[in-house]
């Protein structure tokens, strides 16, 4: 999550904001919408309510939606749950492979504290994300996949830091 550091820390930012002038007890799409108007203000770029296709042997099965989708780097699913658990995690870890991402964030609304945990996913385009990216937005798998290469030789050239480790979870704010 190192990476993507200063953009989550504008998104928690963001929805600590919205939770501290909303509080706990409303449903998600109350938060989903307030936490649009906060990142527009803090210049943000987000998709609300993408959609992204599911599919099994080849063929879309189903269009899931995803809450957010900021800066087209993170993906932010809002919750208004007593307790996160792992299966969160993993719905997450599912969306960030459909969409070829690294980074989410699930934001739990419910308590008085808001909750933060990030989530992180495999890197890398497979084959198969690959062909279904391309198909859906009409571009060559190929291009995908230059991508992710690219991807790769960016990071195989930043420095490393020894000793430091990205959190993948944080149970609650600071």
């Amino acid at each position: 999550m190192l990476e993507q550091e200063a953009l989550t820390e504008r998104i928690i930012g963001a929805a600590i904001e919205v939770h501290r002038r909303l509080g706990p007890g409303f449903l998600e799409s109350v938060y989903e919408v307030a936490l649009c108007i906060e990142l527009r203000k803090h210049g943000l770029a987000f998709a609300r309510q993408l959609g992204v296709p599911i599919l099994y042997d080849r063929e879309e099965i189903a269009l899931h939606r995803l809450d957010l989708v900021v800066d087209d780097e993170i993906v932010v699913e809002l919750k208004a749950i007593k307790a996160v658990e792992d299966v969160h995690f993993a719905i997450v870890r599912s969306y960030l492979k459909a969409l070829g991402r690294r980074h989410g964030l699930i934001l739990n609304c419910a308590a008085t504290r808001l909750g933060i945990h990030r989530v992180n996913g495999k890197r890398g385009v497979t084959a198969d994300t690959a062909l279904r990216l391309g198909k859906y937005f009409g571009v060559s798998p190929e291009v995908w996949l230059g991508l992710q290469a690219d991807y790769d030789l960016r990071i195989a050239k930043r420095t490393t830091w020894p000793g430091i480790e990205p959190r993948v979870r944080t149970r609650d704010a600071a």
